[in-house]
This record gives C-alpha cells, structure tokens and sequence, in this order.
C-alpha cells in the first residue's frame, strides 16, 4: 500500500511592489504538539521565533521553499508566478522525501500516484495545480488561522521573509523595505517617486499606482 502524503502550503508576496513571491510547503511524517501554532499575523515577534525554531528543529517536519523573482512576475503575473512557485517547492519536498533519482515533478507525481498526494492551500484558489498535476487539492479560506499545518508554513514565511528584508534594506536602505515588507505604504511610494524603482521593484505593478 503506498503511503499517502498531504502537503500544506502558505504564499506570501502577493501583494507587494517588489522582490519575489514565496511558497512554504511543511509535510509531516508522525504527530507532533500544535500547541501555539496560528496565523503569523497573530504572533508576537518573540512568539513567532520560538515557534519558529521549533518547527525548524522537529525531526518529523519536512518542509521546503520556493520563490520567482520580480522579473518573472512581470512577465507571466502573479498567479502564474505562485504555481511555478508550488511547482518546484513541491518537485524539492517529493523528491527529498522519496528519496528517489526522479527528475521532474510529473513524474515524481506519476510514481508516487496522484491519487496518493492531497494539496492544502490557504485561500480560496488552487492555482490550477489539479489541472496540471492531477492530485487532491484542498482550499480553506483563512488556512493559515485556522489549519495548525498551514499555520506553521505562514510562521515559516514570515521569519525566513522578514529575514530577507533586512538584507534587501541594507542593499537599498532609501526605500526602507524593513519597515513596510515591500507593501505599497505610503512611505515606499513616496520613495519610488522621488529616487524612482530599484532593481527587485516589479514594474507591472507600479503601473497602476496612483500618484501622491
């Protein structure tokens, strides 16, 4: 009997006018404590840490990550860009979890059996992933509050991202991406319009921002 597998996912990076978006997968492999897992956005910054480590230190939590960066975004849009994203975070997660030598996430799919694999995303949209991959796809609105799996890959997103941040704010401190995590803050569009957009600033996106 081949083992089923059900695999939680939390993007982050939707909305923001720059760098990339984020995937976070988390498959567990026995039962662990869901004591104080919610929603990132309800964490206090101390919190968050803690739980933060102690996902990453549990042995029977396997979890990978996935990004496209703003260029890409551009190019094929955001939708596209999260199931791209999904994509190769899933093809990392599969492949290090079988363990086999399977190039290709379709055919890691195939092997393990679509049937076998249940996908559970925070939101109400599934990206086309049973389209493309032919596997169980699950949507809870406000999963990432609800659903303790989901709840750890938000807590993982936010930690590793805001992580990121830092390193893009020390790289162009004049927008001030520590503060505002890329968001369209008052602040971040007054600095594109007066220093216009930097490298990782998606451009698709300030087309349509109204002017201050």
């Amino acid at each position: 009997m081949k083992e089923v597998l059900t695999i939680y996912i939390d993007e982050v990076g939707r909305w923001p006018l720059a760098g990339p978006v984020y995937v976070w997968l988390v498959l567990l492999t026995g039962k662990i404590s869901f004591l104080g897992y919610k929603d990132s956005k309800k964490c206090t910054p101390k919190l968050r840490e803690t739980l933060y480590q102690k996902i990453i230190n549990e042995k029977k939590v396997q979890r990978a990550t996935a990004k496209c960066e703003h260029g890409y975004i551009d190019k094929q849009w955001i939708s596209k860009a999260i199931h791209t994203a999904i994509i190769k975070g899933l093809e990392k997660l599969l492949a290090n979890h079988t363990k086999k030598n399977i190039i290709g996430i379709k055919q890691i799919i195939k092997a393990i059996g679509p049937e076998n694999i249940t996908l559970v995303l925070d939101g109400n949209y599934d990206f086309k992933l049973r389209k493309t991959l032919g596997s169980n796809v699950q949507t809870i609105v406000h999963g990432d509050d609800l659903v303790p799996q989901i709840s750890m890959a938000s807590i993982i997103a936010k930690v590793e991202r805001d992580a990121e941040m830092v390193a893009y704010h020390k790289k162009y401190p004049r927008y001030q991406f520590d503060t505002h995590k890329w968001y369209g803050t008052l602040v971040h569009r007054t600095a594109i319009q007066q220093y216009g957009p930097c490298r990782i600033h998606r451009k698709s996106y300030l087309t349509k921002l109204k002017k201050i």
